[in-house]
């Protein structure tokens, strides 16, 4: 049956497709922004950055940092072609 088990796996991870999840740190993601260590302790503790804690440490994955800095924009992608079209003389 121990075999059995080990070629159902071995399966499962051939046509499963590889999914690779890349974490930051506090650390980081500070450097990366330039701001301070809490600063970015402040996003994660009231859940403007989303964060998970493994052991001691907070990390996060790429695409929850992506999605935190879009959301601080100042212009919106509708907005930003909105204006694209008044600049055109296009009225909507």
């Amino acid at each position: 049956m121990k075999k059995i088990d080990e070629e159902f796996l071995r399966k499962i991870f051939e046509e499963t497709p590889q999914t690779v999840f890349i974490l930051y740190n506090i650390e980081d993601i500070a450097k990366l922004l330039n701001v301070s260590i809490h600063t970015v302790r402040y996003w994660i503790k009231t859940k403007q950055l989303k964060a998970a804690k493994l052991g001691k440490s907070w990390r996060v994955e790429h695409n929850d940092l992506v999605d935190f800095l879009n959301s601080r924009k100042n212009v919106k992608e509708s907005d930003a072609k909105a204006r694209k079209e008044l600049k055109k003389g296009v009225i909507l």
